[in-house]
């Protein structure tokens, strides 16, 4: 949980910040900003999204291949986990490891290494699913979002920070097509790929990928990327269906 009290930390001393001392009569309370996403949430309501969301991401343990560690998500099709394509390469066994450390062997039905989306069949007990409701429709610059997964292997891993853009040009495959992805300031550490980026209600905006190549890398540095949850859904319900 360190990085969620750290973040909590931060945020709380933000608020102190802001805060001075007056001798004039209080006048009527402040309305809290807000986004699209809704109000901007205070240190507790960060606690408690990354709360709600941890649950349903897993490490995903590779064998063979590359034999990187990644990470994944449940997501609302039963049994299913998403996760980054370019993780499983090679892969010869794949598992993965729950929050409580709980480690489930996992099938790999299929991946669109043109999107880094990759599904997994998981034994789906105590994981609950996330869901992604509206998908990026009210989702606008600017908006606080959450970027979790394990990093350096510590499955409490949460970041924050804002949309900085929302079509942002990068190939995630040697040769594939242009895909326009979600820019965030949120950092991330390469086994943090394939976990949810999510906005203050909880709902997925996107999958993490961490091999994202921009058009113009001068002043993508900081930036993290992740693939749109529309295209997402749309590529595992084809590896699914085609399983």
């Amino acid at each position: 949980m360190r990085a969620v009290r750290a973040l909590v930390m931060l945020a709380a001393a933000g608020a102190l910040a802001t805060t001075a001392c007056t001798t004039e009569p209080a006048g009527p309370a402040a309305t809290p900003p807000s986004t699209s996403a809704g109000p901007v949430t205070e240190a507790r309501d960060l606690r408690a999204i990354a709360e709600q969301i941890l649950p349903s991401v897993v490490s995903v343990d590779v064998r063979g291949g590359r034999g990187v560690i990644g990470s994944g998500f449940r997501v609302a099709i039963p049994g299913i986990v998403v996760t980054n394509a370019h993780i499983l390469q090679g892969a010869t066994e794949v598992s993965v490891i729950l929050r409580n450390g709980t480690r489930r062997t996992a099938r790999v039905l299929g991946s669109a290494p043109d999107y880094d989306i990759a599904a997994l069949q998981v034994d789906d007990s105590g994981l609950p699913p996330l869901h992604s409701r509206s998908g990026l429709a009210d989702v606008r610059t600017g908006d606080p979002v959450l970027a979790i997964g394990y990093q350096h292997g510590a499955p409490d891993a949460v970041t924050s920070g804002t949309v900085r853009a929302l079509n942002h040009p990068v190939r995630l495959s040697d040769g594939g097509a242009e895909l326009g992805v979600v820019q965030t300031d949120a950092a991330i550490t390469p086994d943090a790929g394939g976990g949810p980026l999510v906005n203050t209600r909880g709902e997925v905006l996107g999958v993490l990928t961490t091999i994202a190549t921009p058009r113009n890398e001068i002043g993508s540095t900081g930036s993290t990327f992740a693939i749109p949850v529309d295209v997402a859904r749309r590529e595992a319900m084809k590896i699914v269906a085609g399983a």
